[in-house]
């Protein structure tokens, strides 16, 4: 209400039709730092890239680098905060736990990259997961951007086709 009257333009719909038939950079730099953040807030990152591909289909490259920037950007920091989340600890309070950490640690990454392909499983759990085993960086980051990459990209198009 408070911005309604303080910018009344924010009421009328002809001003957003407006700003959604040219974003302008605001809106891809809100974009990405909404992608970026999404893991970190717990924000679903696939409705985010259905919604960005519906309100910029011109543009699916752009759709498809920003989400994937905000992919590369939030698994870096899953993978790089997991000890300080305490991601790390518990495993051997799970029966088969130990097992299961070091078959993720030695083999995990394409189970990791069918994960993030996979479009009703969350990544960021895959993501969370990997990171607590403690997956290297080298083996971890590109599952995440090859899964994403073709989860990403079948998405775009597809919505691209549909509208």
């Amino acid at each position: 209400a408070i911005a309604g009257w303080l910018q009344p333009e924010l009421l009328d719909p002809a001003s957003w039709g407006d700003w959604l038939s040219d974003p302008g950079p605001l809106a891809w730099a809100a974009l990405l730092a909404l992608q970026c953040l999404a893991a970190v807030l717990m924000i679903p990152s696939l409705p985010m890239v259905v919604a960005s591909a519906v309100l910029f289909p011109e543009h699916p490259g752009w759709v498809w680098l920003l989400a994937l920037s905000g992919v590369v950007f939030s698994a870096l920091l899953i993978h790089r905060n997991a000890a300080w989340m305490g991601l790390d600890h518990g495993w051997h309070r799970v029966p088969g736990g130990g097992r299961a950490r070091r078959w993720l640690f030695d083999h995990g990454s394409p189970a990791l990259c069918l994960w993030c392909m996979t479009p009703f499983l969350p990544s960021d759990l895959g993501c969370y997961v990997a990171a607590a085993s403690k997956m290297p960086l080298k083996r971890y980051l590109p599952a995440v951007v090859l899964g994403e990459s073709v989860l990403c990209g079948s998405v775009i198009l597809g919505v691209g086709w549909v509208l």
